[in-house]
């Protein structure tokens, strides 16, 4: 198993932690889409990891650049009495399966929201279960910017277990082609 990493002293931790490799992520911020836009045109060779807003997730999905979505049940609405706001839905998982962008959960992300951890925990299973019934591949890594935010992969496999993710797919994202860099559009 692999993880992602946002410091790039943390990829020696790797083999501590029981990760076969442990990739360091670029974060570049981009305020609207058409600046995430110009942002994915301009790497061709590099995994693009596009940083979920409940307000454009369903456009990131159309742009077959990017490879993976993370966190998309971030700066969500209130839920619904009915249902949960969670950022996917089964059009966006449609076309996520479609463009083959898989959708990525970030551990560090749950440990820092600590008032509305329950909450967030209830919209990644939601997400879950959809990707889990359309297709999507999904991502979990532990995105620590600090060493005390790393997780063991046993931890994290485990963790997604209770998710409902019975096959991470981490290592499938780089079967495809080898990537240079690594991105995080935000």
């Amino acid at each position: 198993m692999i993880d992602f990493v946002l410091n790039k002293e943390l990829e020696g931790y790797a083999n501590e932690f029981g990760f076969s490799k442990a990739y360091f992520v670029n974060i570049i911020k981009g305020d609207s889409f058409n600046e995430i836009i110009k942002m994915v045109n301009k790497s061709s060779d590099k995994l693009i990891i596009v940083k979920g807003d409940y307000r454009i997730n369903s456009e990131i999905l159309k742009i077959k650049k990017i490879n993976i979505l993370l966190n998309p049940e971030t700066n969500a609405k209130k839920d619904s009495l009915h249902y949960r706001n969670s950022g996917l839905n089964q059009v966006s998982c449609k076309l996520a399966a479609k463009n083959k962008i898989a959708i990525g959960i970030s551990f560090s992300n749950i440990l820092e929201k600590v008032k509305e951890r329950s909450e967030l925990i209830g919209r990644i299973m939601q997400n879950v279960k959809l990707c889990n019934k359309y297709k999507v591949k999904m991502i979990l890594g532990s995105f620590a910017r600090n060493k005390y935010e790393l997780r063991g992969a046993k931890d994290l496999e485990a963790f997604g277990r209770v998710l409902g993710i019975y096959k991470l797919n981490n290592e499938n994202i780089f079967k495809e082609k080898e990537f240079t860099d690594i991105e995080i559009l935000k």
